[in-house]
């Protein structure tokens, strides 16, 4: 088996096919994530005072980026080990996907509809207190919700990326032909809303490119809605569509059809 870093937008099914890893036999190792560094707790600050570049950094996070030291970035790359693998939200830049490349790491990058995306992210913010955005959004009405989940946000604290900004970062991984770009709505199967066929074949190919036992596959199919994963939320690939308040899904599809042509949405 190899060593995987996989990449994603927030809320678009990072703990879906994390649950697919697992069940193929992989181990998670470390996490690239903003909130670590971003969470208003003194380990938190300790841990972003540690890992503050000295020169230039790393960018990691895609709503909230933040740019790190390349050394803590490069200390996580080298312990992980074949059989591990790295979640991640990373954009705006190639350069943390060329050095995963150069130590042989196989990169996939995950995609979700980006309508689905913010119907997901309005509500894991809103109850999620561990959110380093929490505060802030939960003192917004539900339409502001979907707004800031739509059009981004700038506060005194903490400011988000609107969607269109953070869809665009992510053009380096899927442009990237040593990456397996893999759709959320292609792996939820019939369950989900989506194929099971295409769900099979989809985990066929994320096992060959990644070194996993393909005899794994049914079982894989057959447990990955089940327990665990805690942020793993619905699921259905169309909820969005009553979730999301309908004037504010209208100008989300006119102000996102160039990615959601390019994603092949729409």
């Amino acid at each position: 088996m190899e060593k995987v870093l996989l990449n994603s937008l927030p809320k678009a099914g990072t703990n879906l096919i994390a649950k697919a890893l697992d069940l193929l036999g992989f181990y998670p190792a470390f996490s690239l994530d903003p909130g670590l560094f971003l969470r208003d707790k003194w380990q938190n600050r300790v841990r972003r005072f540690l890992n503050r570049p000295r020169k230039q950094g790393y960018i990691i996070g895609i709503n909230h980026p933040i740019e790190i030291s390349r050394g803590s970035v490069e200390r996580i790359l080298q312990k992980t080990q074949k059989g591990q693998y790295i979640t991640a939200h990373i954009g705006f830049s190639e350069d943390i996907l060329s050095r995963a490349l150069e130590l042989d790491f196989k990169t996939i990058q995950m995609i979700r509809d980006p309508r689905a995306v913010a119907a997901s992210y309005v509500p894991y913010v809103a109850k999620n207190i561990n959110n380093p955005f929490h505060k802030e959004f939960s003192q917004k009405s539900k339409n502001e919700q979907y707004q800031i989940a739509f059009k981004g946000y700038q506060g005194k604290n903490i400011s988000k990326q609107s969607l269109y900004t953070s869809c665009l970062a992510l053009e380096p991984w899927i442009n990237s032909k040593e990456t397996l770009v893999i759709k959320f709505e292609d792996i939820v199967g019939e369950k989900g809303g989506g194929d099971d066929t295409i769900q099979k074949e989809v985990l066929t190919e994320l096992a060959s490119r990644i070194g996993a036992p393909k005899d794994k596959i049914d079982y894989v199919v057959e447990n990955i809605f089940g327990s665990g994963r805690h942020t793993f939320r619905k699921g259905k690939i169309d909820s969005w569509k009553d979730e999301i308040p309908k004037n504010i899904q209208k100008t989300m599809t006119e102000e996102l059809e160039p990615i959601l042509r390019k994603w092949n949405y729409i």
